[in-house]
């Protein structure tokens, strides 16, 4: 068994003597949340937002390339745009509520 103060790396510097590993106890940190917080507000409002406007311009390339009918598009506009325009808001809304 080697010697603990011979180093056979080749490397010449200064011997350093270092604790046994039984005295080494993990550093308990608190989660904080305040930290992702406000990264996670901002991608779910940018997020549905985004939604909404994707959901606009295929409803406009529909209309004005002619693959639904007025009828047909209007409803698709009313059933799928209107939820997404009241997420979009409720997360928005949240969003700018929690700044100070």
């Amino acid at each position: 068994m080697p010697d603990r103060d011979h180093r056979d790396d080749g490397v010449e510097g200064p011997e350093v003597a270092y604790p046994p590993l039984s005295e080494y106890r993990p550093q308990e940190v608190p989660y904080d949340p305040s930290r992702h917080r406000e990264l996670v507000r901002s991608i779910l409002a940018i997020g549905s937002i985004g939604l909404v406007a994707l959901e606009v311009i295929g409803f406009l390339w529909m209309f004005a390339f002619g693959t639904r009918d007025f009828g047909e598009l209007k409803d698709l506009v009313g059933v799928i745009l209107s939820p997404s325009i009241a997420l979009a808001s409720a997360a928005t809304g949240f969003y700018f509520g929690g700044h100070k």
